[in-house]
């Protein structure tokens, strides 16, 4: 398997205890330089966004890159793309992070936005990846600190990196918008930047269009994929969770045959090292090949320590995901330190146990509340229900607002009838958002959720 190297920043989130002072007086600026402006149908080239003015430093960023799809295609780029004087933050073993990394970018390409999706104005059909709709949301955070003040990127260089197809004649422009982004200064404190972005333009001379009227999303499939896990327990079945309208209940436990042993806490070991020649981190797998369909979003989350390997070198991603490693993973990916004592837990989570901070952190910040009885079935795998209650809970979180669904977008799954009541809001929600696409014309509420999957739906919500 081709080695892919990965330049990857750790979670795209920004919790919401970070403190926001004021405007800051300096601007970053940014220009769009293009590898190549007069152009024949079917070129490609890059569009590299350059910052040529970085007077405080930045540390998180949001933008949307627009451009005409009936001119240009937005394709992936490949660790041969990656330009030289990308901006790098160098943690203390020489790993660097970008804070838009070629795979995240590759991600949002692909990303199906739902049908009306209004982030992408009025261009969102449910069916076309973002990519060839002519408009890219990405969002970012660098969630590392020294002496608990949060590092800052600095310097110049690009910060962005895109590749691009002409796929019909005209003219294009290129460019950043609605950017929004902090640096933290000397006291810790987190200060909102100000941006401005220079667009670039190219034009395209004869050929037939290229444009494609289908595109089946890779995204898509991503989440209309349910295996039978190695633990004993069936991927499309599973005992019903109890009617806790707080993502609790149990669903199927691990049992004596379960091969899946290691738990999230003991798979601490990552295949993979840095790469000699660009010194960015290597992960791979060797169950998971780069054709397989979640592996972009399986070694971007394993680059960021979010997820973890077997000491063996494989992923197992059809393996079922126990409900205290979903949150350990659920929290990792939102930033949140996990080493801390959490102010209350469960019944059933005891003192000790590789799991109890994460569990208790998660109810104390409201993310999971449990069964009634207040335990939470930390050894018991989690339903795909439950795991969407928890996942909203942590977009809610994360974004600071609460966000809805109707639930007649249920009604396209043939089988809605098998969703609890407590779940119908949540996974109403996540369908809406564009977060869950269902599976063979089902959501498959009762069945296991396995690591493959985790990692598409944590990847999903930080990089909304």
């Amino acid at each position: 398997m081709l080695k892919r190297i990965l330049s990857a920043v750790t979670a795209a989130v920004m919790t919401l205890s970070m403190p926001v002072v004021s405007m800051a007086e300096d601007t970053i600026n940014i220009s769009c330089e293009i590898s190549q402006s007069n152009l024949e149908v079917g070129d490609e080239f890059y569009a590299d966004f350059k910052i040529y003015d970085n007077p405080t430093g930045y540390n998180s960023m949001q933008c949307y890159v627009d451009f005409d799809p009936n001119v240009l295609e937005a394709i992936e780029c490949d660790v041969a793309d990656i330009p030289d004087d990308l901006i790098l933050y160098t943690d203390s073993n020489g790993v660097n992070y970008a804070i838009f990394s070629y795979t995240g970018v590759n991600g949002r390409l692909n990303f199906v936005p739902s049908e009306g999706n209004s982030e992408y104005l009025g261009r969102a059909d449910g069916e076309t990846p973002a990519g060839k709709l002519g408009r890219i949301k990405l969002a970012n955070i660098l969630n590392d600190s020294v002496d608990n003040v949060r590092v800052n990127y600095t310097g110049t260089g690009t910060v962005l990196r895109m590749k691009f197809r002409a796929v019909g004649s005209g003219t294009s422009e290129i460019s950043m918008n609605d950017i929004t982004g902090s640096y933290s200064n000397s006291d810790g404190e987190t200060t909102r930047l100000n941006f401005n972005a220079e667009s670039g333009s190219v034009t395209v001379r004869g050929g037939s269009s290229l444009i494609e009227t289908t595109t089946e999303s890779t995204t898509a499939q991503a989440t209309e994929t349910t295996t039978t896990s190695t633990g004993g327990s069936s991927s499309s079945g599973g005992s019903s969770s109890s009617g806790s309208s707080s993502g609790g209940g149990s669903s199927n436990s691990s049992s004596s045959t379960d091969t899946e042993t290691t738990t999230e806490a003991t798979t601490s070991v990552i295949i993979g090292g840095a790469d000699n020649e660009t010194d960015i981190k290597v992960i791979s797998f060797s169950d998971v090949e780069d054709s397989y369909w979640g592996y972009e979003y399986i070694t971007n989350l394993a680059s960021k320590e979010i997820i973890n390997g077997y000491p063996d070198g494989s992923f197992k991603p059809d393996n079922n995901v126990k409900r205290a490693d979903f949150i350990i993973m659920l929290l990792k990916g939102m930033g949140v330190d996990i080493t801390n004592s959490p102010s209350s837990n469960f019944t059933d989570v005891e003192d000790g146990a590789y799991y109890a901070n994460a569990c208790g952190i998660a109810k104390d910040m409201g993310i999971a509340s449990g069964n009634p009885d207040g335990s939470f079935a930390p050894d018991s795998y989690i339903t795909r229900q439950d795991m969407m209650i928890l996942a909203k809970k942590a977009l809610e979180s994360i974004s600071g607002e609460e966000i809805s669904g109707n639930v007649s977008v249920l009604d396209k799954f043939n089988d809605k009838n098998d969703i609890s009541p407590y779940a119908e809001e949540s996974l109403a929600a996540m369908v809406e958002n564009g977060i869950v696409s269902g599976m063979n014309n089902g959501i498959a509420p009762k069945a296991n959720t396995t690591r493959a999957q985790t990692a598409v739906i944590i990847s999903k919500i930080i990089d909304r």
